[in-house]
């Protein structure tokens, strides 16, 4: 197809003045020479026409039981250089027909930078592509690499960034497929401190009270509903007073003692959720903490302190609450992985000779003669606890019910 007002230049074809510069346009669909783009007038008319008949190259409409997600027109924009050739061009610029996406082929500077962009106007989210077109056909973009014959690999593509937009499928992605943006936001609204004492309260309930904010509402998924009533029954009654942290690592210790954790999942609609899951279908949640981003001594002065030590069979129940009261900074067990390893927590003791040693030195000792890990850590508003763990757990193992 030739646009109208332009001069004829044959299907698939373009006009050489020194070397290959060419250029391909998916609404006409044929290589176009430079010179000649500025000038098809009927470009900005076919593509309007193409709008208001609804049949926008690359959107798509999906409804999900989340909620709608926006129409998405995904467009690509594909660089070429000196090792470019004009077939291999023309026979992406089909392909890319073919799977309902609109892509530019264009003569392009080294220096332009790859990428992908998104904006949104109203209910419509465009996403627009930029990459090279090297030698051998192959396409280079900022993510990954296609090459000729990959169609179903492309497509595939198209179809992700039309569902999710430019950040794609959120599976198996750093911060669970959030953008540093995005994250950085849930960080914030989920570091609220809990204002309530949550012990003794059923676990729903408390999940409930810790308001991880409207924007991003908590989900417990069938499996945590089956989970939690196969292994210990109703009602289920938290064991924690975590009043003074933040809700999100309260909310992680809260789930993490009967073998729960929560992750934020992106919708294709952009509405982040806050979804259960029992640990044993997914590993990768919300941390109990995080690791702190200055040293022990900035963190925790008060377990930096020098102290003389000595004790005999002393039981580490009372070795550790001892600590806390000292220096006043919590230390928590893991629970649920103490009893799914069998370990007997309260009946574990230690010794320690004549010593001039830290607080933390001394956890530390405490717990590596027992086989624990020590770790300290931090919420979401920096303040510092020592979390207690058993080493490492027995894959598959279920936790010992109370």
């Amino acid at each position: 197809m030739i646009c109208e007002d332009s001069p004829v230049v044959p299907d698939g074809q373009s006009i050489c003045v020194e070397s290959s510069v060419f250029g391909y346009d998916s609404v006409c669909g044929s290589v176009v020479h430079p010179r000649f783009q500025n000038g098809c007038n009927m470009r900005a008319i076919c593509a309007a026409a193409l709008s208001v008949a609804c049949t926008v190259v690359g959107s798509v409409e999906r409804v999900i039981a989340q909620g709608q997600a926006p129409r998405t027109v995904v467009s690509f924009e594909l660089l070429t250089g000196s090792s470019s050739s004009m077939l291999s061009a023309q026979k992406w610029g089909q392909t890319f027909e073919q799977l309902g996406a609109s892509v530019r082929i264009r003569r392009g500077a080294f220096s332009e930078k790859l990428s992908i962009h998104e904006s949104v106007n109203g209910r419509v989210r465009s996403v627009r592509v930029v990459g090279r077109l090297g030698a051998r056909g192959r396409l280079s973009f900022s993510d990954r690499t296609i090459r000729p014959g990959e169609k179903a690999a492309l497509k595939n593509w198209i179809d992700e960034l039309s569902l999710y937009g430019a950040a794609g499928a959120p599976d198996d992605k750093p911060l669970w497929g959030l953008t540093q943006v995005q994250f950085d936001e849930l960080r914030k609204r989920l570091s609220a401190r809990v204002e309530t004492d949550t012990s003794e309260l059923d676990l729903l309930e408390a999940v409930a009270l810790l308001k991880t904010s409207r924007r991003y509402p908590v989900g417990i998924s069938d499996k945590s509903q089956r989970w939690l009533e196969s292994e210990f029954g109703t009602p289920i009654r938290t064991r924690r007073n975590l009043s003074g942290f933040s809700s999100a690592t309260a909310l992680a210790m809260l789930l993490n003692d009967y073998g729960l954790g929560f992750r934020p999942i992106r919708q294709p609609s952009g509405e982040i959720r806050l979804v259960v899951d029992p640990l044993r279908v997914s590993a990768d949640v919300w941390p109990v903490g995080w690791d702190p981003t200055e040293s022990p001594l900035v963190t925790a002065p008060e377990l930096m302190e020098i102290v003389d030590v000595e004790f005999k069979d002393i039981a580490l129940p009372d070795l550790f609450a001892a600590i806390e009261a000292r220096t006043r900074i919590p230390i928590l067990i893991d629970d649920y992985r103490m009893e799914g390893f069998s370990i007997d927590f309260e009946n574990l003791k230690t010794s320690l000779p004549p010593k001039r040693v830290t607080w933390l030195r001394v956890i530390s000792s405490a717990a590596s003669r027992n086989f624990l890990r020590h770790r300290l850590r931090t919420d979401e508003n920096d303040k510092p606890f020592v979390w207690i763990s058993a080493i490492k757990t027995r894959r598959g193992q279920k936790p010992l019910r109370k």
